[in-house]
Parts: C-alpha cells; sequence; structure tokens
C-alpha cells in the first residue's frame, strides 16, 4: 500500500515530524504528545498502546499489559481485560495470525454471533466505533507492540488504512525507547549499498527513481531494500528508516 497515493504534501511534513518525534520520545508525555501530533492525520477519539510477548500468542494466559491509553474508558478497558476478550476477539486473532491491519467494519458479522456477541455489546455500550487495531513486531526481542485506535469520525478508507500502516511502527519505536533497555535491543549490520539505498529512501525517493541514481536495476534495488527491511525488522521502508535513524545507521 502505498502511502503516497492517499495523503497531502501537508500530510508527509507532519509524518516526517511524527517520525522524528518517535526517535528522540523518552517520557510517557512525550508519547502522549506523539498521539495528539497524530490526530492531525487521522480524526481519531480513543487510542490505547498494548504490548505482547510473542512466545506466549498460543498460550491460553496470554496477557496483554496497556502501556499507555489515550482516550479508551478505564471502565472498558477493565472488563475488555477481566473477561479475557483477547482471546476470542477476532481483531486481536487475526493480527496475531497475520500481522495485517483489522478493523472491526470488516469483522462486524462475527459479533453478531456467540462467544463473539458480548464483546460487541461492550463496545456499543462504551461507544467504541470503527476500532483498528495493528501493530510492529520485533523479533530480536520476542515482543510486538498493538495500537488500537477508533474514532465516531474515523473514516475506514484506504487512506485511513494507509496512514495507521505507516504511523503504528512510528509509535511503536517510541514505546521501544521507553520501555525497552538499550543493553537488549540488536543493532542491525547493513552493507554499504544498503545504507545507500537507506539514504535514498530516507529522501522518500522510489525504487525506480534509486535505480536511476545508483545506476543499478530496480530488481537489484529492491533486492537490497527486502534484505535491509528484513535486517531491521521493519514493517515497511519508512518503518526502516525510522530504525536506521534511531539507531543512528543514517542521519536525519
Amino acid at each position: 500500500m502505498e502511502l503516497g497515493k492517499w495523503i497531502s504534501k501537508d500530510d508527509a511534513l507532519l509524518m516526517l515530524e511524527i517520525t522524528n518525534s518517535s526517535i528522540v520520545c523518552n517520557s510517557e508525555e512525550d508519547y502522549k504528545n506523539l498521539i495528539e501530533q497524530s490526530r492531525g492525520l487521522l480524526p481519531f477519539d480513543n487510542c490505547v498502546t498494548v504490548s505482547a510477548d510473542l512466545r506466549q500468542v498460543d498460550d491460553r494466559n496470554i496477557d496483554i499489559p496497556i502501556l499507555i491509553n489515550n482516550g479508551f474508558s478505564d471502565e472498558y478497558l477493565k472488563e475488555y481485560i477481566d473477561n479475557k476478550y483477547q482471546l476470542v476477539d477476532p481483531l486481536y486473532k487475526r493480527f496475531v495470525k497475520t500481522f495485517e491491519i483489522q478493523c472491526s467494519k470488516d469483522l462486524k458479522h462475527f459479533f453478531r454471533e456467540l462467544p463473539y456477541y458480548p464483546l460487541l455489546k461492550l463496545r456499543e455500550d462504551f461507544k467504541v466505533e470503527n476500532l483498528f487495531i495493528y501493530g510492529s513486531s520485533d523479533l530480536n526481542i520476542k515482543s510486538f507492540t498493538v495500537v488500537n485506535i477508533s474514532g465516531k469520525h474515523l473514516k475506514t478508507d484506504q487512506r485511513t488504512r494507509a496512514i495507521i500502516t505507516y504511523l503504528v511502527p512510528c509509535l511503536s519505536i517510541a514505546i521501544k525507547n521507553l520501555y525497552i533497555p538499550s543493553a537488549e535491543r540488536k543493532v542491525a549490520v547493513l552493507t554499504a549499498m544498503e545504507i545507500e539505498v537507506l539514504k535514498w529512501l530516507k529522501e522518500g525517493k522510489s525504487s525506480w527513481e534509486i535505480s536511476m541514481i545508483l545506476g543499478k536495476s530496480e530488481r537489484t534495488v529492491n533486492f537490497h531494500t527486502n534484505n535491509l527491511i528484513n535486517k531491521l525488522n521493519a514493517n515497511n521502508r519508512t518503518h526502516a528508516v525510522a530504525i536506521a535513524i534511531e539507531n543512528k545507521i543514517i542521519g536525519i
């Protein structure tokens, strides 16, 4: 999903600000300010960021500790967790299985049947509408960060999905800065060509444009791009650039 198809130049500038803010985030207040910045891109009402251990995804006792809540009712979150709805929630289960963005509107037919109906009723009671779930994994530390976003005026179109897909990895970097000791982080070793490709990705260049600049085939550029994304455990190109900047592999 290409972000450029769905955002304006002003949106792109704000995305760059959010990326930079995520890299220097060092407090919960900074993170909450990051969420407020993100509302400039999407009109969401609520956002809660949770964490989970990839080694427990098949464990019936899996826990999803809440890291930072921005807007969701504490009563709603408590009831969700106390009833262990994450074990039956189609959104959460499908995310864990696919690691792809999930939207409540896409799966609403699930909630009309047991055992999902109580969860649907809970969300209706607390007016949790147009809920999106997306996250970013870090296979080095066997964990992932999941961001839940909802809002009455939040559209469920391709633009919203594209922005969430690129926004959440930035938020996950901020969360990693706050909660994961630097000693547990591994810095990937990239080749000179991968670093060169990264520098041009940071400038927003497409694979074709980079191939023209470097005098390489587009297939070769895509090969190096896929390699560096895998090495950095990134979700996409934007996430890879943010991780590289955070680890001082490339400059801002």
